[in-house]
């Protein structure tokens, strides 16, 4: 798994190593075929409908973690209907995505059944990566609406800030050279990622910029409801019983005790005496 931290909470007892998306493999084999898809009633250059597709890479990690599938189930043999996936910001009709699914398709990083319906990443699409759980991507990506270039961003940042949650160095550089946006528009991204909770950024001077995804982007473990404390006490016991005073001037009334709420009474037509022994304690009799 990669990065060298302590696993978290989320990573441990978990049936499969988590992965994420391959970006930068995947980059490399959507950039040798892009300028072979037929894409002339789109306003997208081949490098443009590349990172589109990567975007739409994400989002399709997003689905997956979203089913729960990253860390319990092969992801490669999950399926997601096209119809459940987000469509990404500027492609209302959904024509770029499109364009998407075939350039994948011919990449061999994705398959679709007959009627295009169902879509299933194949394993050459993913590595191993602990971001791939440990980042809630299906959140990230509605705080962001879905909007390409931050969904790259955060991609890269994901390999880059290892645990995601701990601050690392990540300079401007490093970041257009993963995304292949220009640094204005990384810039852009990174001011919307930090704007939705998704970063956070610590500036030092002359140094580089300190990253780590923030609350949103960070799933909250669920864990298990438990029972409030429970406190043992000393066993209650009864009152001890306490004799019942014979009304004043009678002389043969009974002595009464009252024991768990039950009267009892002791020697009826009696006169009681009371005498005080040799040892100090006195003696009860009747008459």
């Amino acid at each position: 798994m990669n990065g060298g931290a302590p696993p978290s909470t989320l990573l441990r007892a978990l049936r499969h190593e988590p992965v994420l998306v391959d970006d930068l493999g995947a980059a490399e084999r959507l950039a040798a075929i892009a300028g072979d898809v037929q894409i002339a009633d789109l306003p997208l250059d081949p490098a443009e409908l590349v990172r589109w597709t990567r975007a739409w890479l994400v989002a399709l990690q997003a689905a997956l973690h979203d089913r729960g599938a990253i860390g319990v189930a092969r992801p490669w043999t999950v399926s997601i209907p096209r119809a459940e996936l987000p469509g990404l910001k500027g492609d209302p009709e959904r024509r770029r995505q499109d364009a998407a699914l075939s350039l994948l398709e011919r990449a061999a990083l994705l398959a679709c059944d007959a009627d295009r319906a169902t879509i299933t990443l194949l394993e050459r699409a993913f590595v191993p990566h602990r971001a791939g759980l440990e980042i809630a991507w299906g959140a990230l990506g509605r705080a962001v609406r879905w909007e390409p270039a931050p969904l790259l961003v955060a991609r890269a940042l994901a390999e880059l800030v290892v645990p995601p949650d701990q601050p690392a160095p990540v300079t401007l550089r490093e970041l257009v050279e993963r995304t292949g946006y220009a640094a204005k528009q990384v810039r852009s991204a990174l001011r919307r990622l930090t704007d939705a909770d998704v970063l956070t950024v610590r500036e030092t001077a002359g140094m580089p910029s300190e990253y780590c995804f923030g609350t949103v982007a960070i799933p909250v473990p669920e864990l298990p409801a438990t029972a409030g404390p429970t406190i043992v006490g000393p066993p209650v016991s009864s009152p001890p019983p306490s004799p019942s005073p014979a009304p004043a001037g009678d002389r043969r009334v009974a002595l009464r005790m009252t024991l768990n709420g039950v009267t009892v009474t002791l020697g009826a037509g009696l006169a009681p005496h009371v005498e005080l022994g040799p040892d100090g304690v006195p003696h009860l009799s009747f008459d």
